[in-house]
């Protein structure tokens, strides 16, 4: 713990009364030789006893969220000037599916970095949310005692929070297209129907029958005729 004591941070430090700070950062340059396996890589066994807990977690944010959880824990970021774009460009590397992020944390350097996926939701993707689950992932560890396993929870109950606040904008937008598509449908059938009135209406028509009262003189003019032929006969 004593190394934890005096920290250097590339992106920004928090100081605390209890003289353990921490920098939190976003995302995205070259990856290293990291070997990365499954949801959770932990180099220096910060979870220990709490990994269990830690999974179930991850599978109930897949589950409930449909979000992809990843964790690296690290001793140090090393020599990168940027953890965050190192970090993005990690999980890009990894060919995730869409809505992961990734939480990297070097314990030695007192720095996190939260990377989303380049194929994730907007609402998963946007600066706020980022900032957000960065946010939260610190104030577990940001104390004299860091509780690892705390600030992955703690992260993943924040993105259930924002995924349920997202959802009344993305409700909005498919109510909004679908009383487009209502209207669009409406109009379709309505043009139809008045379509197939104006066919039926010309179809419909008969041909002007020879008045009654012509037919009687044709025929009866018919009759005088015959009859002036038998008489001459």
């Amino acid at each position: 713990m004593a190394a934890l004591l005096i920290m250097v941070f590339a992106l920004g430090a928090i100081s605390l009364p209890s003289g353990l700070a921490w920098a939190s950062g976003q995302v995205a340059d070259g990856v290293g030789a990291l070997k990365i396996t499954g949801n959770i890589t932990d180099t220096e066994n910060l979870l220990g006893n709490n990994l269990p807990a830690v999974t179930d977690a991850i599978a109930k944010t897949k589950h409930e969220d449909g979000v992809t959880v990843r964790l690296l824990y690290l001793q140090t970021f090393g020599d990168k000037s940027d953890p965050a774009s190192w970090a993005g460009h990690l999980l890009t590397s990894l060919n995730p599916d869409p809505n992961t992020i990734l939480l990297a944390v070097a314990s030695g350097d007192g720095n996190l970095v939260v990377a989303v996926s380049p194929n994730s939701d907007e609402w998963l993707r946007s600066k706020a949310t980022v900032d957000k689950l960065s946010d939260a992932a610190l104030k577990p560890i940001n104390q004299s005692s860091p509780d690892w396993s705390g600030s992955a929870i703690a992260m993943m109950r924040e993105l259930t929070t924002l995924k349920k606040t997202s959802t009344p904008h993305t409700i909005s937008r498919l109510g909004a297209l679908g009383l487009v598509g209502a209207l669009l449908l409406i109009a379709l059938v309505s043009l139809l129907l008045v379509l197939l009135h104006r066919g039926r209406g010309k179809g419909g028509r008969a041909k002007n029958p020879e008045p009654a009262g012509r037919s009687k003189e044709s025929e009866c003019s018919a009759m005088d005729a015959s009859a002036d032929r038998s008489a001459q006969n």
